[in-house]
Parts: C-alpha cells; sequence; structure tokens
C-alpha cells in the first residue's frame, strides 16, 4: 500500500509527516534506504564494469526527469536493469560512458533478482582490478605533483578514459589475440591512419589550390580520407604525392625529442616518393641531423646537416646533406664547409 494512501484511510493528515524522506519504519529511514541502494549499486557496477553503462539521456535522446539525473545500467546475463541517480553521484559509478543509453526492455522492480545472474570472470575482473588499481596510483601521484593545486585533474581525466578505454578492451575481447588486434586497429585510427589502402580516385581528394598554389600553374589536392596525405599535379602534368605524417626529424644531440620538419619531409619524398595504391605505415622515417647556430642574428640555427634516415623498416640510409642560411634561404654546402662552420657555433640565447 502507498503511503498517501496509508494516510488517507488512517486518517493520518500528509503535512504531520513532515520531510517523507525522515519516515522511518523505526529502523531505517527512506532517505537512508536510498543513499544504501545508491552505493550497493555503485559497488556492484563497480565489480563489472565491463557489462555497465551510464547515460545522461535515454535511449529517446531525453534527459531522465527534465534533466539533473542520469540512468546507469548494467547488462546482467538475465537482462537489463537500471537506476537513476543524481547528477552529483555520477562519478562513483566507474563504467562506459554512454551518448544515449541502450533502448529500455520494460524491466521493473520485480526483475531486480536479474542481479543474482552475475557471475564473476575471475580473468576479466582480476584485469579491470588491475588497471583500475594502477589508475588510481598515478591519479594519486598526479595529485602529489601538483602540491594543492587543481592541475592534477587534466591527467586525471586522461587517465580515467584510458581505464574506460582497457575495460571496453577487456570487455569486447576474448582472449590476448583479439585483445592486440583491436588495440592496433585503435591506435591507427587515433593516429589518423587509414586501415585500407588508399586509391587514386578522384571522389578521394578535395582541391586546396585557391589556397596553397593561387597564380601557379600546378594542381593542389587533400585526401578525404587521410587529412596529412596530399596530391599534386604539376603544369607538366607530372604527379606526386607527399604525406606530412610519416616523417618525424630528431636532432642527434636530442634524440629523445622528435618534431616536423617540411625540408626534411620533402626529402624523404624525393627519395622514397609515395606510390598508389598507399597504406601508411605504422612507423614513421626518421631523419636525424645536426643543426647549430654561427650568426645569432639567424635565430635558432642557420646551418643543419641530414645525416642519416631510418626506415620504418629498420634500415638506416646515409644522407650527409649540408645546408647553411643564406639571405633567408637554405643553400647546400659541403661537407667541409659545414665542418668549419661548426667550429663557429655559438651558443642558442
Amino acid at each position: 500500500m502507498e503511503l498517501k494512501q496509508f494516510c488517507k484511510e488512517n486518517n493520518i493528515p500528509l503535512e504531520k509527516l513532515g520531510d517523507i524522506g525522515e519516515v522511518s519504519d523505526g529502523f531505517h529511514t527512506f532517505n537512508s534506504l536510498y543513499h544504501q541502494r545508491l552505493i550497493l549499486s555503485a559497488v556492484l557496477v563497480n565489480a563489472f564494469p565491463h557489462l555497465a553503462w551510464k547515460s545522461h539521456k535515454h535511449h529517446d535522446g531525453e534527459p531522465p526527469f527534465g534533466g539533473g539525473w542520469f540512468i546507469v545500467g548494467i547488462n546482467a546475463p538475465e537482462g537489463q536493469y537500471t537506476y537513476h541517480y543524481e547528477d552529483k553521484n555520477w562519478d562513483i559509478f566507474r563504467c562506459e560512458e554512454l551518448e544515449k543509453a541502450p533502448k529500455f526492455d520494460g524491466h521493473t522492480d520485480k526483475d531486480v533478482e536479474r542481479l543474482l545472474s552475475l557471475v564473476p570472470d575471475p580473468e576479466k575482473d582480476t584485469m579491470s582490478s588491475w588497471a583500475h588499481h594502477e589508475v588510481e596510483l598515478a591519479i594519486q601521484a598526479e595529485k602529489e605533483a601538483c602540491k594543492g593545486t587543481d592541475d592534477w585533474k587534466y591527467g586525471a581525466g586522461c587517465y580515467e578514459s584510458a581505464l574506460r578505454a582497457f575495460q571496453c578492451l577487456a570487455r569486447d575481447n576474448d582472449d590476448d589475440i583479439s585483445i592486440q588486434m583491436t588495440k592496433s586497429i585503435l591506435n591507427r585510427l587515433v593516429d589518423g591512419r587509414t586501415l585500407t589502402p588508399i586509391e587514386d580516385t578522384p571522389d578521394i581528394w578535395s582541391d586546396i589550390s585557391e589556397v596553397f598554389s593561387k597564380g601557379e600553374k600546378s594542381k593542389q589536392y587533400q585526401c578525404k580520407r587521410m587529412s596529412s596525405l596530399f596530391k599534386k599535379i604539376a603544369e607538366d602534368g607530372t604527379v606526386s604525392f607527399s604525406d606530412t605524417n610519416r616523417v618525424s626529424c630528431v636532432n642527434i644531440e636530442n634524440p629523445d625529442a622528435s618534431f616536423i620538419n617540411g625540408f626534411a619531409t620533402r626529402l624523404i619524398d624525393s627519395i622514397f616518393p609515395i606510390k598508389m595504391p598507399y597504406l601508411p605505415s605504422g612507423k614513421k622515417f626518421k631523419v636525424v641531423q645536426d643543426e647549430f647556430l654561427v650568426d645569432p642574428k639567424n635565430g635558432d640555427y642557420d646551418t643543419v646537416g641530414y645525416l642519416h634516415i631510418l626506415t620504418p623498416d629498420g634500415k638506416k640510409v646515409e644522407l650527409n646533406r649540408f645546408f647553411k642560411e643564406v639571405d633567408g634561404q637554405m643553400v647546400q654546402i659541403e661537407k667541409a664547409e659545414f665542418d668549419e662552420r661548426k667550429t663557429k657555433k655559438v651558443d642558442k640565447k
């Protein structure tokens, strides 16, 4: 029997009850029972994160109760079961975040026994617990390093995002081989690399000549499937391609810090021209260079030597091409002049 009906039949004015949440059966108030339900459901969701989800929208795209609430659910073997909670409790449910909740299957409170069908998966639960503990340690280290400021929250968000991705991998894959394959695919997508070869067909190119070669007789195009890939058609009809994301440079004195250099990219394009169909490699060409400054008025450097290339398959190709700055342009020089200039290098300011 509903409380309102009970009060009506027993001539008890509702206003005498006061705060409904504080109505008690002699042992627990409604507020206490709802809080216990909140904590217990959070524990259940966090114990089975690979089966759980949460969203600020129902399946139809509408926010629960008009806003300020979210829905959290768990896909038990015997069916779905869900709860609604206020947004202030969002963070205690550590599970996948969805744009919209899955379609409601019509379950009621009588279906709560579906949750008894949840059986721990030792392997997945062990992996998830290990990952969760590692993320907690990393976030704690971030907090300690930030010394009382809120700067740790950005890094914490990245760790938590990685944890959700890990939990998805563990949930959706049955063995280590499928996890590694999925990770490889995900890495290509994150890096902006296509999953299948690119064919040189008219439909995949956007004409950007007005922006990058205005006034010239050559034509420039950008690939719709991979924004780092460009196509150039010279005045004589010669076609060339350039992938600005396939080359990185390192300074021989600081090999751990990589950067992008347009000249090095063009150099690679001339030595290792892209051919169609093109499937970008998982590893980049690495150009090892030596740069320094001779004349302080020239900025960071005015002399550079491109020493060698490390190809994606691990081969070393000698370059030994040397340049100096003359009137704002890099002009090729002999190694002897490069070595002489190096004896005159000055420290950068």
